[in-house]
């Protein structure tokens, strides 16, 4: 049975993973043409901010009970939902225009 800081515990690596990720997208917009950067910009900015949220609740999270992590794990998985397709999304099209 996995415990509630064992569930912390994950949230902590999927967002270590996700600064990894992060900083590969940015450094690899650098070398984008510049009609591409702005949109990499854009989508480099709008993953900062769902890892915020991220950290966010993973704060939260450490200060509470494990009932409270469970009620919140619903939008926890939602966010994760978003962050992994705005990852996709980003992949996709900077791998379509590598050089």
């Amino acid at each position: 049975m996995t415990t509630h800081n064992d569930k912390i515990e994950a949230l902590s690596k999927k967002l270590e993973e996700w600064d990894y990720k992060i900083d590969r997208v940015q450094h690899r917009a650098q070398d984008l043409p510049d009609e591409l950067k702005g949109k990499a910009e854009q989508v480099y900015e709008e993953m900062l901010v769902y890892r915020d949220q991220l950290r966010e609740k993973q704060q939260t999270l450490s200060e509470s009970s494990e009932q409270a992590y469970k009620d919140i794990e619903a939008s926890i998985e939602g966010l994760w939902g978003k962050v992994k397709q705005v990852f996709k999304d980003a992949k996709k099209e900077l791998e379509e225009h590598e050089v």
